[in-house]
């Protein structure tokens, strides 16, 4: 009876050790003996790849609708500096003639 619980234990423990070794396989490449890496992949229905495409397209929309939004910003905040240094330069200008005359 010993041995019988012993070999049950043993076999469980295989059991776990060539689950754990499927979820590895799964994630990481193994080369076989030709050196060929073998890639699980993830298979999905149509609709599913098709929303999760969906769902891919929106996050992009909005990260181009921020990276516009941020791109208007600093062309705006250029046009006021660019201004600002114009004003600047006449400023400077009618000062030196004022000093020059």
């Amino acid at each position: 009876m010993e041995m019988e619980e012993k070999i049950y234990e043993l076999r469980k423990l295989v059991q776990d050790k060539e689950y754990t070794i499927q979820e590895l396989e799964k994630l990481k490449p193994i080369p076989d003996g030709g050196d060929v890496a073998i890639k699980y992949r993830e298979v999905i229905s149509p609709s599913e790849q098709t929303l999760k495409l969906l769902d891919e397209i929106d996050n992009l929309n909005k990260m181009l609708a921020k990276v516009s939004k941020e791109n208007n910003k600093l062309q705006a905040e250029n046009q006021e500096l660019t201004h600002k240094n114009m004003v600047f330069v006449l400023l400077r200008r009618e000062i030196l003639t004022i000093i020059v005359f």
